[in-house]
């Protein structure tokens, strides 16, 4: 079986997650201040690197890069993870708005997402901080 994205399978849904709400909601980098990434103890051992150096197998096993990459091109590919890929200063300056909390899981089920109406009816969720986000109109961004 090919995985989704070429990196580390314990980022993989938060990078679906994060990419699932840019596509619902338009968002753009300037919009989010910070992301949370709550994920097992065990997947917070495997995604070790939250500061890169310039090794490849650095950036496949960091939370921070795999999301900064993922959310600045739209997805993650191979090339994302060359040498001369890693340190672009756009997604260096976008990793330190990404924190990631390893949490013990209470459940069996270990993930879940939803993103509740706000009584104003804007959504809000636990990718951003600040006012509350809405969709925006989609004609403007095709």
């Amino acid at each position: 079986m090919t995985q989704r994205h070429p990196c580390c399978a314990s980022a993989h849904r938060a990078i679906d997650a994060l990419l699932d709400l840019k596509q619902e909601y338009g968002f753009l980098a300037g919009d989010i201040t910070r992301i949370e990434a709550k994920v097992s103890i065990s997947a917070g051992r495997n995604l070790a690197y939250p500061d890169l150096t310039d090794e490849m197998m650095q950036a496949r096993f960091s939370m921070q890069y795999c999301l900064a990459t993922a959310f600045l091109k739209g997805a993650l590919s191979l090339s994302d993870f060359a040498r001369q890929e890693i340190g672009p200063s756009e997604i260096r300056e976008f990793m330190p708005r990404i924190e990631m909390q390893p949490i013990r899981l209470m459940r069996k089920r270990a993930w879940s997402a939803s993103l509740p109406s706000s009584p104003s009816g804007h959504a809000t969720d636990a990718f951003t901080t600040g006012p509350a986000c809405r969709p925006r109109d989609r004609s403007m961004h095709r």
